[in-house]
């Protein structure tokens, strides 16, 4: 590999570590901080979708709006997006604030991802893609898994606007990062028309269909917990602060990173279909098991087994890019990006469903894992070969 692609992946890995710090600050806090804006359990699990709502429709417009656009640009705008909405934030006086941001939010989130996977894709070689990406993967997940310690410990001790002004501050410094690697890096701009063809393409593709609502289901159970449920769950079942809730996303986020390294190089030696497999059925195996647990403890150490399975499943984007030519790169990653917004937006709807209208339950919960096992059963017809 090239010293300069090396650098460019160091560099999006960096970022994403970055802005997943500052974005999962926010999750142990964003229940609470709706609630003290006036939201029931119902309206905290809608208005923290509308992260997801704002994303779903918009990635395959904008996958045709940017497909010749250069997506270092692309990228930045992203960014500007995000820091807007952190500030948008820290002002909120209402919910309609809080709504208003999460939207911008979800769509610096679509640009800013869709660009870097683009990029990643087109600087990385297909035999080393699964440990590239599975880089960049590692880079989101340490974000993700260390972010809620220091968000609940801010919001604990300083008050909870604070980390939305932590939030702003790393956003800030990932677009410096960004503007410093666009002026060291000379792209080349694809001269191809934008085809919608390509679109098409995709859509009939029966394996990138399956792979992305599989992967989508794994969002729709992790961001149900997660987003909703755990830090609510917590704050009133067990009676503890935002740092107890951030410590146990914290743990599923560590888990996860533990295992999605290594497996994203395991698949590219295997292939990537028995990762995946195992990663459906067992998540949906473990999620049963947590309205059984009475002790924060045990529920802790599930939801590190928890993380650890997640995390078998290796790099997402890989799976999409094996299954794409240059030419539906990225149409295949707007089709992906869709179906996985959508479990943004379900995930956290279905938990506030669950705690306004059903005790935490066994069959509860049983319901919340039937899309994974759903997937475990489609995604045992798909060919995934090893590249």
């Amino acid at each position: 590999m090239k010293k300069s692609n090396k650098r460019v992946i160091i560099n999006f890995s960096l970022v994403i570590f970055f802005i997943m710090t500052g974005f999962s600050m926010t999750i142990p806090i964003l229940p609470i901080f709706a609630r003290e804006l006036g939201a029931s359990n119902l309206i905290i699990g809608l208005v923290i979708s509308a992260y997801g709502l704002a994303r779903a429709p918009l990635n395959i417009p904008f996958g045709i709006l940017l497909e010749k656009r250069n997506p270092f640009n692309s990228a930045i705008l992203g960014l500007v997006f995000i820091l807007a909405s952190s500030i948008i934030l820290f002002f909120s006086q209402n919910l309609i604030h809080f709504v208003i941001a999460k939207i911008i939010e979800g769509i610096g989130f679509l640009i800013y991802i869709l660009m870097a996977l683009r990029i990643l894709a087109e600087y990385t070689e297909k035999e080393e893609r699964g440990g590239t990406m599975g880089i960049y993967t590692t880079g989101l997940l340490v974000g993700t898994a260390i972010g809620p310690l220091p968000g609940g410990y801010i919001s604990e001790h300083f008050g909870i606007r604070y980390v939305f002004l932590a939030y702003f501050l790393l956003i800030l410094f990932s677009l410096i990062i960004i503007i410093i690697t666009k002026k060291n890096i000379r792209y080349n701009l694809s001269t191809t028309n934008i085809k919608i063809s390509n679109f098409i393409k995709v859509i009939k593709n029966k394996n990138i269909l399956i792979v992305s609502f599989s992967i989508s289901s794994i969002f729709i159970l992790r961001t149900s917990l997660i987003s909703v449920i755990l830090p609510i769950l917590i704050y009133e079942k067990f009676k503890l602060s935002e740092s107890s809730i951030g410590l146990i996303i914290s743990t599923l986020g560590i888990a996860t990173l533990v295992t999605t390294w290594p497996s994203g190089k395991l698949s590219d030696k295997i292939g990537r279909k028995f990762n995946l497999l195992i990663c459906l059925l067992f998540s949906s195996v473990f999620v049963t098991l947590i309205p059984l647990v009475s002790d924060f403890f045990y529920l802790q150490l599930l939801i590190l087994f928890l993380g650890l399975i997640l995390g078998f499943s290796g790099p997402f984007a890989a799976y999409i890019a094996d299954l794409s030519t240059k030419e539906t790169l990225t149409a295949a990653l707007s089709v992906y990006r869709t179906l996985v917004d959508f479990g943004f937006f379900i995930g956290p709807f279905i938990g506030g469903v669950i705690l306004e209208f059903f005790e935490v339950s066994f069959v509860s919960f049983l319901f919340i894992s039937s899309f994974t096992f759903i997937s475990f059963i489609l995604a045992l017809t798909i060919k995934l070969e090893p590249q």
